[in-house]
């Protein structure tokens, strides 16, 4: 994902690389996951769980198994 985009905005450049032979995968995450990052505060929580879904597909290879990440509302309001 980019920053304040969700997942939806990248499935049809994922689908036309994949298409083309270049396997890619989106991480599974809503644009709203990004709220706690506006106003100058840390990005390093976003980082990580891109982070993981990297390692998660470096040890799979499987690009259709990438875990949803676990966050609700209740770990948004947290976040502030």
């Amino acid at each position: 994902p980019g920053f304040l985009s969700g997942e939806s905005d990248f499935e049809a450049l994922a689908s036309a690389l994949t298409a083309q032979g270049v396997p890619t995968a989106v991480l599974p995450m809503p644009v709203w996951h990004w709220l706690p990052c506006l106003g100058g505060r840390s990005m390093r929580p976003m980082l990580d769980r891109i982070d993981n879904a990297v390692q998660h597909l470096a040890a799979s290879g499987d690009v259709d198994s990438i875990p949803r990440v676990g966050y609700n509302v209740v770990d948004l309001y947290r976040d502030f």
